[in-house]
């Protein structure tokens, strides 16, 4: 048996996330760039320098070179780059360190996507094929969103979408833990302000605050009226002494397993009702309209499904012989 080369191989590359790479980028470059993308309608490119220190990346700053836009392209021309060149060389020393350095590509996708286009990709093959060992590409919008690429040509790897962070300068630095302090300290204040009446304050709601109840104008007898806070449904059905009443708006299912019929004559009904009572209760058309007004009167899960028919057949023969329309 011999081993053979799978066909139609393709070859991936997975980093262990202790090697990414990080990159930082100074305010003063981020700012830049801002104002770059902010300032313009079409598409707009950039130059950067950037350093190494082991695994870590910094873009120091970034430069504009001349350069024609379009809404939708942007392109290095040689021509770009000679007359940026020749700026540079004009600097003496520090032009030539901006130069030794340019390691950065930026440009604007205006309000489109950060992801790269085709021509993007081909214009990092061309940093490759000018000697360069890495190089970093920064796409940005004018939503706030800046997608940075790192290419490892010497290794072949390129790092798309790294994380990045802001590089802030001491003075920036300084005040910025001035600030965090501060904020330490506003929300030490607020929390001894609240210490401070919190006690007092909801003794003084016990004494003072109360919540309201909703009675009816009409005596119950059995049972205090109460106002439902729920839109309910409710259906009934029997299955042997268990009465199981669906409460829609709740999403609760409750069970009454005490199914024993109170009301045992008609003259039982007037017991618990009076006869204002019962001719309100007329209203109810069907036997679940009376079972969810009577909930209301506070009689939940307390009569039975014959109760009801009986409560519902004495009401209708009142308010028949009483001639009550």
């Amino acid at each position: 048996m011999s081993f053979k080369t799978r066909p139609n191989v393709t070859t991936t590359v997975k980093v262990v996330q202790a090697f990414v790479p990080t990159v930082s980028i100074t305010s003063e470059a981020l700012t830049k760039m801002r104002v770059y993308v902010d300032e313009c309608n079409d598409e707009i490119g950039w130059l950067g320098t950037a350093y190494k220190s082991g695994g870590e990346f910094i873009i120091h700053d970034v430069f504009l070179f001349r350069q024609e836009v379009h809404a939708t392209t942007t392109e290095i021309t040689p021509q770009g780059l000679e007359e940026f060149a020749t700026e540079l060389l004009t600097k003496g020393d520090e032009g030539v360190e901006i130069w030794n350095n340019l390691k950065v590509w930026g440009h604007s996708h205006v309000r489109m996507s950060v992801f790269p286009s085709g021509q993007d990709d081909s214009q990092m093959e061309t940093f490759k094929e000018g000697g360069q060992d890495w190089f970093i590409r920064l796409i940005c919008n004018k939503n706030g969103e800046l997608k940075l690429d790192l290419y490892n040509y010497e290794t072949g790897v390129i790092y798309s979408d790294l994380k990045w962070f802001e590089l802030m300068s001491v003075d920036e630095e300084t005040i910025q833990n001035q600030i965090e302090l501060l904020q330490l300290q506003l929300e030490e204040l607020d929390e001894n302000r609240i210490k401070k009446y919190e006690a007092d304050i909801k003794a003084e709601m016990d004494d003072k605050v109360s919540q309201i109840k909703h009675t009816n104008s009409l005596k119950v007898v059995g049972a205090e009226k109460k106002t439902s806070t729920i839109n309910q449904t409710t259906t009934m059905e029997k299955s042997g002494e268990i009465i199981v009443k669906n409460v829609t708006g709740s999403g609760s299912i409750e069970v009454n397993y005490d199914d024993e019929d109170i009301l045992l004559s008609d003259d039982d009904v007037l017991g618990y009702f009076t006869l204002e009572q019962l001719i309100e209760l007329n209203e109810c058309t069907r036997l679940l309209e009376l079972t969810d007004e009577l909930e209301l009167y506070g009689y939940r899960n307390f009569f039975s499904d014959y109760d009801i028919e009986r409560i519902f057949r004495v009401m209708r023969r009142i308010v028949r012989d009483c001639d009550v329309k």
